[in-house]
């Protein structure tokens, strides 16, 4: 058996091996595992050589027991042998798996890298390892494995220069590597923002100057943005059509400038067009770029406000690079300032050309003018003073016209020295100097020989070359009558056109201004508003003339009272009128001068043919005790002064409980909004009962608002604060859209009720209402006809047309119009034929007092027979009883709406108690 004992040691040394090779191929993971593999071999090698032992040992002795023993620890050795292959198996996988995500994370890393604008490079010793696109780039563009190798900051600024000679402003960040020994560097491209800063920083220092020489400072300042390029600036020549030469940067040696003239016709007026020569036929090509040499080139044609020509800018360059986004901004900049430097020069040699005209005319002229040489010149960034020094005695007048000397009262001899002695003008040409010679109208005051105060109107053109003054025009006119016009028309609009007095916009400005002072010193201020108490029967019985001479009499006759307390007394229209006090000690001393003025206008007042009695009522305000605005202290004083009417004394002080309700109306104004959004408001339906057939098939839906602080609001009180202000449209619109919501309701119920909304002036001149009535109509699937629009007579007063032309609109979509309240207004009966009306709704006070008042009766009848011979339908609201409903259905009335049929009830009672509406027979 030693072949087998071989056999055996063969198989012994065969694990052996196959245990090193997992070792050698997971020594890395062994490492990081530590001891516990280590062991573990350790532990099958033992057991192998057990194994092996136990063998050879039972062959030998001839022993089952140890052979089996062999046997069995050959299995656990060959089980834990399969166990570690698999582990390493799994192993292997996981590190595979792991490089191939950590290769992908690599590849999206490097796209992202190569695709942010900023250019990203890592730099080993001297040597870039790694680098994104951008970076790249830069490296092709300056010719340079690093162009920032000389950076010794972690972050700066800095400014390269490629071989074509175009400067690039960079940021450059730079920071250390852990893991590799190297730094980082993210490089971003800052030219635009660097020469857009340093551009409008100097332009804006330029203007700030008004230097003469901008427009050059601007030609350079684009010029270093594209240093290969010619900028050529011309000026229109009117003599030929031309342009001719005015300005360029760059170097144009082949260019002919003097008397040189170009046609620029491919070019567009204040827009720029570009254009390549290379690509064009050479007629279409302009001589100066054809001269230039130039291949790429663009322009822009420059015009005034009357378009007219001015000049013309050209840049031009070998090829087409440089024309970014902040070149065409620069451009731009230099166009608007060029336009203007153009204008300017055409003002100036429009004004040298029209010289001669102007002194034939000079003359002539309603104008005073002054023509002033200054020799020498002046440089006027000099000081105001020194300026004003040197004009004084380098400046001569050339010229004045005898307007001139007629309006300051001047001799022939006049000199400069005479006209700087002026005070007027002198004051003038201080402000001239101190403005930098801008061309503003000037008004100042001059007092002629005859002590007598005339305004003035100047103007100065100042002729200025090379921040040099060189001459002044000076232009006057006497514009004193004009200026009168103007005060007087100021003094109408603050005044009464009757009395004379101070009106409400006078009181309002001077009240306002008192105020300011009371709240600076702490005094108190009184406003008094007096009432003539029978005005208005002098006036209705004697006539407008006795009535106008009563007001202008009122003020004679309280002058001395208005005097003696210094206060301020307007006239605030019909028999209104208001004293203010400035300052009072308290409000007995404003009471007492109350009292005087009342006594003094109970006096009798002489009219010319008869004598007069008329009272007054008074009311007080106090600042700051009841406000600190005119208006409030005005409605003060106006409630105060309608109680005083009913008071004995006939002055009163206002006090917050005379205007108990005023609070309340605030409050009330201000919750409506947040009512609407927090649901308080709801509809209630009073329904309306057919006469002939007795039947419900129609409604009014009225609104009810459950306040969350009081108690259930009346319409009475809060529709009337909603109509002052635009709080009325959105209410309304809830109003249609909930009954609509309710039709539809009633209508999967099998009810068909025509249900009419109330609508008031604000919704009619409401351009969106037609509009949001057709689209709640479409959104809920209503029929038009079980809509009605209920409109009151005096809402068409306001502007009838308007209303009419909405009613009309509203018809047309087959919307029902019924006319409420009809029979209480005065001015619309007119516009009756005219409305697409259906319904008639008789007031409910005819309708109420009809058993008792035949004249009611009458009244009633006359509107139903008035109605039907429209082909309208007839509603009478206020049917209370039996005897009321049995007197309208006599009167072949169409429908009765009133307590007697229901009161208003919610819809969910509404279609409850219909069925029992119609059974019934109320009469």
């Amino acid at each position: 058996m030693y072949w087998l004992d071989y056999l055996y040691l063969f198989r012994l040394f065969l694990f052996l091996a196959l245990l090193l090779g997992l070792l050698f191929a997971a020594k890395k993971r062994l490492r990081t595992l530590g001891v516990a593999p280590f062991a573990l071999i350790a532990c099958v090698l033992a057991l192998l050589i057990f194994a092996q032992s136990a063998q050879l040992y039972g062959y030998q002795q001839s022993s089952d027991h140890w052979l089996r023993i062999a046997a069995l620890t050959y299995t656990l050795a060959t089980i834990i042998i399969v166990l570690a292959v698999a582990w390493g198996v799994w192993v292997s996988s996981k590190r595979f798996k792991s490089h191939q995500e950590a290769d992908q994370r690599y590849q999206w890393l490097m796209q992202v890298y190569d695709n942010i604008p900023a250019a990203i490079f890592v730099i080993q010793g001297e040597d870039v390892i790694y680098s994104n696109q951008v970076f790249k780039a830069l490296q092709a563009r300056f010719a340079q494995s690093n162009p920032f190798s000389h950076i010794i900051h972690d972050q700066q600024d800095v400014w390269l220069t490629t071989n074509s000679g175009e400067r690039l402003a960079f940021w450059v960040n730079q920071f250390s590597l852990t893991k590799v020994e190297g730094k980082a560097y993210v490089v971003t491209d800052i030219t635009s923002v660097k020469l857009q800063g340093s551009f409008i920083q100097k332009v804006a220092k330029d203007l700030n100057n008004q230097s003469q020489n901008t427009m050059e400072s601007i030609l350079k300042l684009i010029h270093e943005f594209v240093p290969n390029s010619i900028l050529y600036v011309g000026e229109y020549n009117p003599n030929n059509g031309g342009y001719r030469y005015l300005t360029h940067q760059g170097e144009a040696d082949n260019l002919i400038y003097a008397d040189t003239r170009f046609n620029f016709n491919c070019f567009n007026e204040d827009d720029w067009s570009w254009f390549d020569a290379a690509s064009e036929k050479s007629d279409d090509v302009p001589n100066l770029v054809k001269h230039s040499g130039m291949s790429f080139y663009g322009g822009v044609l420059l015009s005034d406000e009357m378009n007219s020509p001015l000049g013309v800018i050209v840049l031009m360059q070998k090829r087409r690079i440089g024309v970014s986004e902040l070149l065409l901004d620069f451009l731009s900049i230099f166009s608007i300032r060029v336009r203007s430097e153009l204008e300017h020069r055409q003002d100036k040699r429009r004004v040298e050309q029209s010289n001669n005209r102007y002194r034939a005319l000079i003359e002539s002229s309603n104008e005073a003018i002054a023509d002033i040489v200054v020799q020498p010149s002046i440089h006027i960034d000099n000081s105001v003073t020194e300026q004003w020094r040197n004009l004084k005695k380098q400046s001569t007048l050339k010229e004045l016209n005898p307007a001139f000397t007629q309006l300051f009262g001047l001799n022939q001899g006049f000199n400069i020295r005479e006209f700087y002695a002026i005070k007027s003008l002198k004051h003038m040409m201080h402000y001239v100097l101190e403005s930098g010679y801008s061309n503003q109208v000037v008004e100042v005051a001059h007092e002629n020989l005859n002590g007598e105060v005339r305004w003035l109107s100047c103007t100065v053109i100042a002729d200025i070359d090379e921040r040099r003054l060189q001459r002044l025009w000076v232009i006057i006119r006497d514009v004193t009558d004009s200026k009168a016009h103007i005060q007087h028309l100021e003094y109408q609009a603050r005044h009464d056109s009757l009395t004379g007095l101070n009106n409400r916009i006078a009181l309002r400005e001077y009240f306002s201004e008192k105020i300011e002072q009371a709240k600076q010193f702490g005094f108190k201020s009184a406003l008094i508003l007096i009432d003539l108490d029978r005005f208005k029967e002098i006036n209705d019985a004697l006539g407008h003339h006795y009535g106008d001479v009563l007001l202008k009499k009122v003020e004679p006759r309280l002058r001395s009272l208005i005097h003696e307390k210094r206060a301020f007394f307007a006239r605030l229209g019909g028999d209104e009128f208001a004293l203010i006090v400035p300052s009072v000690e308290s409000e007995d001393e404003a009471s007492r001068l109350a009292f005087d003025l009342v006594e003094k206008l109970k006096e009798p007042f002489d009219l010319g043919q008869l004598n007069v009695e008329v009272g007054s009522s008074v009311g007080i305000a106090f600042y700051p005790d009841h406000g600190n605005e005119p208006s409030i202290l005005m409605r003060c004083a106006d409630i105060a002064m309608h109680k005083a009417k009913k008071s004995t004394s006939r002055v009163l002080v206002y006090r917050s409980e005379m205007d108990e309700s005023s609070p309340r109306r605030l409050a009330l104004m201000a919750d409506m909004n947040k009512g609407l959004r927090n649901n308080e408001f709801f509809l209630v339906y009073q329904p309306k009962l057919d006469l002939s057939t007795h039947e419900v098939s129609s409604a009014e839906a009225l609104l009810r608002w459950q306040h969350s602080e009081f108690e259930l609001i009346s319409p009475s009180e809060f529709i009337p604060l909603a109509e002052m202000s635009d709080v009325i449209i959105a209410m309304t619109q809830w109003v249609i859209e909930d009954a609509l919501k309710q039709i539809k309701k009633w209508m999967s119920e099998g009810l068909y009720i025509k249900t009419s909304v109330n609508v008031s002036t604000r919704n009619l001149l409401d351009d969106d209402l037609i509009g949001f009535i057709g689209q709640k109509l479409k959104q809920y699937d209503v029929p038009a006809g079980l809509l009605e629009i209920e409109i009151t007579e005096s809402s068409l007063m306001v502007d009838p047309e308007r209303a009419l032309h909405t009613l009309k609109r509203i018809s047309d979509m087959g919307v029902s119009i019924s006319v409420d309240d009809f029979g209480t207004g005065y001015s619309s009966f007119i516009y009756l034929r005219q409305l697409p009306i259906n319904t008639l709704k008789i007031d409910i006070m005819f309708v109420s007092n009809m058993c008792q008042s035949h004249q009611d009766e009458v009244i009633v009848n006359s509107i139903i027979n008035l109605a039907h011979n429209l082909s309208l339908s007839v509603v009478a609201e206020g049917a209370e009883d039996a005897k009321t409903m049995s007197i309208l259905k006599s009167m072949q009335c169409n429908m009765a709406q009133g307590y007697f049929v229901s009161k208003p009830v919610r819809a969910e009672e509404f279609a409850r108690l219909h069925e029992s509406w119609c059974q019934n027979d109320l009469f």
